[in-house]
């Protein structure tokens, strides 16, 4: 009985490390992601000040717009290499 739990308990130990990585991996696919976002200039960021009511703000914007034409742009370079390669 104890050989089995101690085969648990191995099996155990070796997911940890596996469960790491894979959230490591996405973690950093994540952050690749956004990156690419901000330099399309799909989101940007900005601060505000106002010293008369002693204030600052930030202000994050998603500009959809831009998004959607930029997929568009894709989709017809996707559809275009797929009719020019048959």
């Amino acid at each position: 009985m104890l050989g089995g739990q101690i085969g648990v308990t191995q099996a155990a130990a070796r997911t940890v490390p596996v469960m790491r990585k894979a959230l490591l991996i996405v973690l950093v696919l994540v952050v690749i992601a956004i990156g690419a976002a901000f330099y399309l200039g799909w989101f940007s960021v900005s601060t505000s000040h106002d010293p008369e009511a002693g204030r600052s703000g930030i202000h994050f914007v998603m500009d959809q717009n831009k998004i959607q034409a930029d997929f568009q742009k894709a989709k017809d370079k996707i559809a275009g290499a797929a009719s020019s390669a048959q």
